[in-house]
């Protein structure tokens, strides 16, 4: 992963992630399976690393992230929080697990069907043109743009935890367009793929727990 990193330019920070494997218990009024709460754990610490570190907007990435390597990341980050602080967004998620997300016609015909409708903005990553869905997220956290703010008062919210990274985050994001308090969406494509990642039930611990 750092040498992914560097091959894109970035300045970073590596966050030591909770591993499961060493957990003997969990704590009390935990709702989530061990490998759930070790994930959102480790989503958590990397979220207190950035309001430490006291910047406006952070990038956070798992460690089995691959980045677009056709895109120059300085520009998209500073694209990315460009748009988030025009359009006042807290959250962005730049990567999920895209052969999950494939549109076919009768596919995009029952979406439609249900109403899942969120409200949709265009913007340029990198002279890349994308949509960004908002109020809602897709599976796969595996790289975000996040606020100081949010970062500082999102964990709060899944205490004791509830739900893995993919399932609160999702509601959060919904939550938050039915309330105007804040938004948060999802960038469309995904532009970080993860490892492993390149079907539906990838032989991983996060595509396979409830």
């Amino acid at each position: 992963m750092e040498e992914r990193l560097r091959s894109a330019g970035l300045e970073f920070t590596i966050v030591e992630a909770l591993d499961a494997t060493e957990l003997t218990e969990l704590p009390k009024g935990t709702l989530t399976p061990k490998g759930l709460y070790a994930i959102w754990v480790s989503h958590a610490r990397a979220m207190g690393a950035l309001v430490q570190d006291g910047g406006d907007y952070g990038l956070i990435l798992e460690d089995d992230a691959v980045l677009d390597h056709t895109m120059n990341w300085n520009i998209v980050n500073q694209d990315v929080r460009g748009f988030m602080c025009q359009n006042k967004f807290d959250f962005l998620q730049l990567g999920h697990i895209a052969a999950a997300y494939k549109d076919g016609a009768l596919r995009t015909f029952a979406r439609n069907f249900r109403g899942e409708r969120f409200p949709q903005w265009q913007t340029k990553l990198n002279s890349r043109s994308v949509r960004i869905l908002e109020g809602t997220t897709r599976a796969g956290m595996n790289a975000y743009v996040i606020s100081r703010e949010l970062a500082e008062t999102l964990p709060s919210y899944n205490e004791p935890v509830w739900m893995g990274p993919n399932g609160f985050l999702e509601r959060f994001a919904s939550a938050a367009l039915h309330l105007g308090a804040m938004r948060l969406g999802t960038v469309i494509p995904s532009l970080v793929e993860q490892e492993s990642r390149q079907s539906v039930g990838a032989p991983i611990d996060s595509d396979n727990l409830p």
